[in-house]
């Protein structure tokens, strides 16, 4: 027997357990009485009263039947369940719930194409639901599509990481892809956390002695050639989509949308991905034929790692502007990170006969290339987009020293060793153990292993008094790293002008500038920057440290915080505000992503790198962009005033609340949804008060001030406690 039709054997026998192993909540009557217990009681959606004279009449027959009938007359009834739930169209997430369970009903049954349907249409409208995630992760491994099935299975593990059933959805996935090593250390965690996992068992059982052992010096090799070629993929399509941002656009009339899809491309390149697709998603909704604000979207979808999200944006792009080969190149990057190489290749040939000359369709097929095994075709790709663009020539001679391979033609001579520079990094825990996405978090975590230099950036400066531990992540202006204060023993954050920023004045201005802005600062409340350093190497800005979480983060694991838990974090943050605001500064960009909760309960405010002292007059203009949902409308008009922050401040309390994230405001109204108590109707009623009078358009009829804004605050909860 081939080893393909072994796999596929055992595959199957999998499957066959997978579908009896389910504990019984995950049982096919336990997910019809659920579907049975949300038309009776569960909120109403629309095409709720057919889908649930189908549910009933199902559920009725069931329950009167046999036990050791239930699950054939379940099946059997899926025809006509199935057919209902198509007809449910509604964004709520009633339906999605329905969507969701049907595609697990689905998937019991072994119709995948069901399933993985149905998983689709719950995702369209919450893309973060973990249960029809892993449902569609499960879909995709019947179908036997293990590469989509082991993305999904990562996605529902970064949304909750302690999920017996994704880790199972992974291991299964890995198991696929022939990755004994992590199907065993996923399916091993499944059962530490439900030890009557019988799928769990199972993987663990087959990867037993087929695992081999593992050469240290192998493994970081592996991962160290991973990180460079995500590294190098992230800098081309940054460097891309920059070239398109200053490329003169040709809009005749001027649209509206056009200045928000810039505002995106603006959000894109100083690392705000999340920003940067609130802009481009504003300019579509004001622009449906906005082949720019596609293309916006699909590049800001690709860092944020998701991938069917950039090739949808990236189509529609090529639909209204054929012609334009960064819309092909765009969806070639998200094609091979999806592992679809030859429809990468196919995207990037099509460019190439556009544009001759576009060195990164070139990149494209070089990775592809790379991946698919042909070593000369990569080789020649690179050395290709090489000769056009001198980016490409760190990606040419990584890639060359990866296989032992020159650069080009030279004299015989030792080859190098691919391992040298390898060995150099390695990978920590990012968003997964193996595969993850590097990019989707905008970070790359290194650890030098051998070589200092290479991880270590060179500081002469620092050398003497701080020790530069490893790379933190890419700031909008500048690199992050971890330190140690050698002469106080403890860790720091330094941060320093890009290298591709280092000659431009403008970039070395604004640093300076944050700098001495944060400096000014020193708050509990506030980041505190130690010492500000410059030479003619560079700037050096040294941080205190901080670990924890970013409200973002903690709003997208939580879903919506409790009213006490939002005060909790609130009060630090207007303490905060009140006082910059009474030493004349402005944060200017106020959100959860710039909103530290650290392990110890502390709340810290980030990046003031847009923050300008004001000026005597309240509303003197300066210019630039917050993010839209979170910015006050007069900052489109470059005024900033103290009561822009306020805006930021209850559009942050919107999100806490209702786990809602504010809608781009327009100029003529409060823009931000529905109300807080339409939401979450426990809410009391006086905090929808709040919130309007907080995010006023008219900043003149806004609240006034932080300290207001938390007496208000304080002042509702203390009556709800009476």
């Amino acid at each position: 027997m081939s080893i393909l039709a072994y796999r596929a054997a055992v595959l199957t026998a999998i499957m066959g357990l997978t579908q009896a192993g389910r504990a019984s909540t995950d049982s096919s009557l336990a997910l019809l009485t659920g579907l049975e217990t949300g038309c009776r009681a569960g909120p109403s959606f629309s095409g709720k009263e057919r889908f649930c004279q189908s549910t009933r009449s199902l559920f009725e027959k069931v329950r009167q039947a046999p036990s050791e009938r239930r699950e054939d007359l379940i099946n059997e009834g899926l025809d006509e369940l199935n057919f209902a739930a198509e007809q449910v169209e509604d964004p709520s997430q009633a339906a999605a719930k329905v969507h969701g369970t049907l595609s697990a009903l689905n998937n019991r049954a072994g119709r995948f194409t069901h399933g993985r349907r149905f998983a689709d249409r719950a995702l369209e409208t919450h893309p973060a639901d973990r249960d029809a995630l892993i449902s569609r992760s499960n879909a995709h491994f019947g179908l036997k599509q293990f590469e989509r099935a082991y993305e999904d299975s990562t996605l529902a593990l970064a949304i909750d990481p302690d999920s017996p059933e994704a880790l199972r959805a992974r291991a299964l996935a890995a198991y696929g892809l022939g990755h004994l090593l992590q199907a065993a250390e996923d399916a091993r965690k499944a059962l530490a956390l439900d030890p009557n996992d019988r799928t769990a068992f199972a993987i663990m059982k087959l990867t037993q002695g087929r695992i081999p052992s593992i050469n240290i010096d192998a493994l970081h090799a592996r991962v160290a050639n991973e990180v460079q070629r995500e590294y190098h993929g992230l800098v081309h399509q940054l460097n891309q989509i920059e070239e398109k941002r200053r490329k003169p656009q040709v809009s005749a009339p001027p649209h509206p949308a056009d200045s928000l899809a810039q505002a995106a491309a603006a959000k894109i390149a100083s690392k705000d991905y999340w920003g940067a697709l609130a802009n481009a998603e504003e300019a579509i909704r004001l622009n449906p034929n906005s082949a720019l604000a596609y293309y916006y979207r699909a590049a800001a979808n690709n860092l944020l790692g998701r991938y069917e999200d950039a090739i949808s944006d990236a189509t529609r792009a090529l639909m209204i502007d054929p012609a334009d080969t960064a819309h092909r190149d765009v969806r070639a990057w998200a094609y091979n990170k999806l592992g679809r190489f030859r429809d990468a290749i196919a995207d990037s040939q099509r460019s190439l006969q556009i544009d001759p000359r576009d060195a990164y369709a070139m990149a494209n097929l070089g990775y592809s290339r790379e991946k698919m095994g042909d070593l000369p075709g990569m080789l020649r790709e690179l050395r290709r987009a090489a000769s056009l663009s001198p980016q490409f020539q760190p990606a040419l001679k990584d890639a060359a020293e990866r296989h032992g391979m020159e650069t080009a033609a030279s004299p015989s001579g030792p080859a190098p060793d691919p391992g040298r520079r390898a060995r150099s990094f390695l990978l920590v825990v990012a968003s997964s153990a193996i595969g993850g996405i590097l990019i989707s978090i905008g970070f790359l975590y290194l650890k030098t292993e051998e070589s200092p230099s290479a991880a270590q950036p060179k500081l002469p400066l620092l050398a003497s008094n701080y020790s530069v531990l490893r790379t933190l992540g890419l700031g909008g202006m500048g690199v992050v790293y971890e330190a140690m204060d050698q002469a106080l023993q403890r860790k720091v954050a330094v941060k320093m002008i890009r290298d591709e920023l280092s000659g431009d004045p403008a970039a070395r201005q604004s640093l300076l500038e944050e700098a001495r802005t944060v400096a000014a600062l020193h708050h509990p409340g506030i980041v505190d920057i130690h010492a500000i350093l410059e030479d003619p190497s560079g700037i050096y800005l040294i941080f205190e440290f901080l670990e924890g979480q970013t409200l973002d983060q903690l709003i997208r694991k939580r879903k919506r915080l409790s009213l006490p838990e939002a005060r909790a974090i609130i009060k630090p943050v207007c303490q905060a505000l009140d006082y910059a605001h009474r030493h004349q500064v402005v944060h200017r960009d106020l959100k959860p992503g710039n909103i530290m909760v650290t392990g110890e309960g502390t709340v810290k405010l980030l990046d003031f790198g847009i923050s300008r002292r004001l000026e005597r007059r309240s509303n003197a203009g300066t210019g630039g962009w917050g993010t839209p949902g979170y910015m006050a409308p007069e900052q489109r008009e470059g005024i900033v005033r103290k009561e822009s922050d306020i805006f930021s401040i209850g559009a942050c309390l919107y999100e806490m609340l209702t786990g809602v994230r504010p809608r781009p405001l327009d100029n003529d109204g409060p823009g931000y949804g529905e109300k807080a108590t339409a939401v979450a109707p426990t809410l009391p009623s006086a905090l929808d008060e709040l919130i309007d009078r907080s995010m006023h358009p008219d900043p003149d009829k806004r609240i006034g001030s932080a300290e207001e804004f938390w007496a208000r605050l304080d002042g509702l909860e203390a009556a709800l406690e009476t």
